[in-house]
């Protein structure tokens, strides 16, 4: 069965949240672990927050300029030859992420 444009926009932001939640943390730890080793544990879990803090910040400053680039130079997605809708919820990409990654369900879509 073949997936309706809405869908295949509400995977790309939901795949974009599930790279946002990975937790990386212990395959850092093992390329730097001499480093890790001298910090207390509450340091590394700061250390840790801050990082997936930053993180999640650079993949929203990309939907944003994603969005900007929808908006001011008519980027469109496309994929297996089905252009996937621009802003169905009236909202932009980095607002639908954020919105996902805090765990809001999806709105009902904007009548097109």
């Amino acid at each position: 069965m073949k997936k309706n444009d809405l869908e295949m926009y509400k995977d790309f932001i939901d795949g974009i949240v599930n790279i946002s939640q990975r937790n990386y943390q212990k395959a850092i730890k093992n390329k730097k672990a001499s480093f890790f080793d001298k910090l207390t544990p509450e340091e590394l879990d700061d250390f840790f927050e801050l990082l997936n803090e930053q993180r999640i910040g650079g993949i929203h400053d990309l939907l944003v300029y994603l969005s900007d680039m929808q908006n001011l130079e008519e980027l469109v997605f496309i994929k297996n030859e089905i252009e996937i809708p621009k802003e169905p919820f009236g909202t932009e990409l980095h607002y639908d992420y954020v919105s996902r990654l805090n765990g809001d369900s999806w709105p009902d879509a904007l009548s097109r």
